[in-house]
């Protein structure tokens, strides 16, 4: 595999922290911690090149929360300045480790991610009978720091983005030398790179016609219930050989005609279905942005582009009655109230 130079040098270009900043600190430039960066914005930039350039920047400290949505998962935070070196790190690493994936991964990239791993997923339920959904368990936890830095050095041949990368990979750990945070934007590119081998070798070697991956949510399609069966055993000890993940339960084998959840939708030969779980959470986040409007936490324009953002997240699924419903519920609630 090819790998790349002059990486450091954009890295630790004023140019590229100023974008990384503008990114990094898109629709937040209201919120305090910005606001302070933002007062002495050229100091802080420089201040954080001058610790890469002399190999002192460090990563974290992480504020920790959780979210159930739709499962409990523990969210780690880095404070904005660190968020910011996150945006540029992936701006400078981010263009070499896209071409390397194919064509069916579809999270954390340009013209991809749910809707159009859906609609990939929505053609292959019309063409095979079987599916296999599979996905990692505790994904993100499970990362090996030592394969991840390997790969990644791989990439890269500059000894000062290794460190960089050491010094990253090194900020966070859930057991001995394993785990990635939940919420790092580089542990998105990360852990979908982690698994870009898996796909080259499920497409081109197994040669299987019929494959999307949503980073660890994976759905394999077959005409037949054995094939999959057998190759769910493979997978299995690819996953385990190559990169020390497990799959969950032994991932779900099922024919298509019963539905397939995945990416937020039911999808089956007919239809794409809102899931359960997603119209919950869409009907739950609309009365939660009305009540910050009524309460005066946001103003009008906001309201009306969080309202524009929530359709748009279901408007793959013919769920127009849906939303519907969910507005007169709301408000006969608000006028019962």
């Amino acid at each position: 595999m090819k790998s790349y130079g002059g990486v450091w040098r954009r890295l630790t270009s004023l140019d590229t922290m100023l974008e990384a900043f503008h990114l990094a600190s898109k629709g937040k430039r209201a919120v305090p911690e910005v606001r302070a960066f933002q007062s002495d914005l050229h100091n802080n930039l420089t201040y954080m090149i001058s610790g890469l350039e002399s190999g002192c920047y460090r990563f974290g400290p992480y504020r920790r929360f959780m979210v159930w949505d739709p499962k409990p998962r523990q969210i780690h935070v880095a404070p904005f300045s660190q968020r910011v070196m996150h945006h540029a790190i992936i701006l400078v690493v981010g263009p070499f480790l896209e071409r390397s994936l194919v064509f069916d991964s579809y999270a954390c990239r340009k013209g991809k991610g749910q809707h159009a791993a859906a609609l990939r997923a929505s053609k292959f339920v019309k063409k095979s009978p079987w599916y296999l959904k599979l996905d990692i368990e505790k994904f993100y936890d499970s990362i090996n720091h030592d394969c991840l830095r390997a790969l990644l050095n791989s990439r890269f041949r500059e000894d000062n983005i290794h460190k960089t990368f050491d010094a990253l990979i090194g900020s966070y750990e859930t057991s001995s030398g394993c785990g990635l945070p939940i919420g790092n934007l580089t542990s998105q590119y990360f852990g979908n790179m982690y698994l870009d081998a898996f796909d080259h070798w499920i497409s081109e070697f197994k040669q299987v016609r019929g494959y999307v991956r949503y980073m660890d949510d994976m759905l394999i399609f077959c005409n037949t219930r054995d094939e999959l069966n057998c190759l769910r055993h493979e997978i299995a000890s690819w996953f385990d050989t190559e990169r020390g993940l497990k799959i969950k339960h032994d991932g779900e084998l099922n024919q298509v005609s019963q539905g397939i959840p995945f990416v937020g939708f039911i999808i089956s030969p007919q239809s794409i279905r809102l899931h359960k779980r997603s119209a919950q959470r869409y009907s739950r986040k609309l009365g939660s942005l009305k009540r910050s409007y009524r309460m005066g936490l946001c103003d009008e324009q906001e309201m009306q582009e969080r309202s524009v953002s929530l359709v748009a997240a279901t408007k793959l699924a013919n769920s127009e009655g849906f939303r519907k419903g969910v507005e007169e519920r709301q408000q006969a609630i608000k006028g019962y109230a």
